[in-house]
């Protein structure tokens, strides 16, 4: 475990919690990437930063993890969906994808199924129409349950499926994806399923992202849902936190990270200059009102007068922050 992620981990675990994790052998596992949603769908871990395709909420919290918000649709793009670069995943053999999630697919979705049906929860993928390589994870994959469908260079579709769909509710859910027990590239690896730390689905697969990095067709698509080769519908819900994991976690460092929740590592944004252009306009009384947000993330000045009302002050020390003259945030 690296020194960076203990002191985290230390600072925002449960005593009981951190113990499982402490106590739970690591293997090399690393936090690659997380996407918070904290106003934007980039990388606090790294730099693969995730941009917006077509149309997604992303709601700001302050001091933990925000919201991105997914309306479902009946494409792979359409409304929207959260697209990574290729090189969130590339390269990854053994590998722990980590969601929170809230499925809002209730009653039917776009095709009258319940619960999300074959929508794209997390999908690695060759572009539109590409069926070589890829890897869905849908929360009702053809009705059934939570499923996963793989395949790579051409070969016959592993698909392994739980009992049921992830749970129709506005209450937070964690599902982990897991490839594990690869020994190199063209090696057959198993894939499970996780949904609240319980294990729900498993099965042998030949799919690994460094295969399919290296095979016919490659990879172009990474998508947080939706981005579907196949055009399955965009996901209906919110998520809260997505982490990717250079390794196979196992269940002691799952079920630690489950009853950590996924505000538990959050964090404060850096400032921008838009934002000190922002807090000027508010000073001014140029432009909107100020929203609850922005009167708590904008009001960074806390001496004398500024101390009540966003003015001048704030957006010059948010401009200094976001120039690198302090620090930031």
């Amino acid at each position: 475990m690296s020194k960076t992620l203990e002191t985290a981990l230390t600072k925002a675990l449960p005593t009981a919690a951190l113990a499982v994790w402490m106590l739970a052998p690591c293997h090399g596992q690393s936090l690659l990437h997380r996407y918070s949603f904290n106003g934007n769908a980039n990388d606090s871990v790294g730099t693969a930063h995730g941009a917006v395709v077509g149309s997604v909420s992303i709601v700001p919290a302050w001091g933990a993890n925000g919201t991105a918000i997914f309306t479902g649709g009946t494409s792979s793009s359409g409304p929207g969906y959260i697209r990574l670069p290729v090189t969130a995943v590339s390269g990854l053999q053994n590998a722990t994808i980590e969601i929170f999630t809230a499925n809002f697919s209730t009653p039917l979705d776009v095709y009258g199924q319940a619960g999300g049906y074959f929508q794209a929860l997390f999908s690695v993928a060759g572009a539109y129409g590409s069926l070589t390589n890829y890897s869905i994870l849908s929360p009702n994959r053809s009705g059934a349950g939570i499923g996963l469908g793989t395949r790579s260079d051409g070969a016959a579709e592993n698909v392994i499926v739980s009992p049921d769909p992830l749970p129709v509710s506005y209450g937070n859910h964690v599902v982990h994806l897991v490839f594990s027990g690869f020994g190199g590239i063209g090696a057959t690896g198993v894939a499970a399923v996780y949904l609240d730390g319980v294990k729900v689905a498993q099965g042998a697969t030949v799919y690994s992202f460094a295969k399919v990095a290296a095979g016919a067709g490659g990879i172009s698509v990474v998508g947080i849902g939706g981005g579907s080769p196949f055009n399955d519908p965009t996901f209906r819900g919110s998520m809260s936190e997505v982490r990717i994991y250079n390794g196979a976690l196992n269940a002691a460092q799952i079920a630690a990270n489950v009853a950590m929740g996924p505000g538990a590592l959050g964090f404060t944004p850096p400032y921008t200059l838009a934002e000190a252009a922002r807090a000027a306009q508010i000073a001014g009384g140029v432009g909107a009102a100020a929203t609850s947000w922005e009167k708590t993330r904008l009001n960074v000045e806390i001496g004398g007068g500024s101390a009540t009302a966003i003015d001048l002050l704030d957006a010059l020390r948010i401009a200094r922050r976001a120039t690198g003259l302090e620090s930031n945030p």
